[in-house]
């Protein structure tokens, strides 16, 4: 498991485009899985830091690239505040490497 991009909201989230650096406007976490290893995942969600009193709406997608792109797993979650964890999903992998059952709890 790889950690391929760390967002740390608006700092140092300045990006170029067309010559010109602007703000990210998206706030965006990548983890990539080097090899589909067989066994139980579970993808946790926490809330670092806040600088603002509304709970924050986080969406979690799962892709799967080989042998082609295909989302796995697409949902809405919310965090509310600095300091909360919530479990998005859990998900298998199958010996074949096939993707099992999601799960989300209640």
């Amino acid at each position: 498991m790889h950690l391929d991009r760390d967002d740390r909201g608006n700092f140092q989230g300045n990006i170029e485009l067309d010559g010109e650096v602007i703000a990210n406007p998206v706030n965006q976490e990548t983890v990539t899985l080097r090899a589909l290893v067989p066994g139980e995942y579970v993808v946790n969600l926490l809330h670092y830091r806040s600088n603002f009193e509304e709970p924050l709406k986080v969406t979690v997608k799962i892709e799967k690239l080989n042998p082609r792109v295909t989302v796995e797993y697409y949902g809405h979650h919310e965090l509310n505040g600095t300091g909360d964890e919530i479990t998005a999903v859990r998900f298998s992998v199958l010996p074949d490497g096939a993707i099992g059952r999601f799960s989300q709890p209640p």
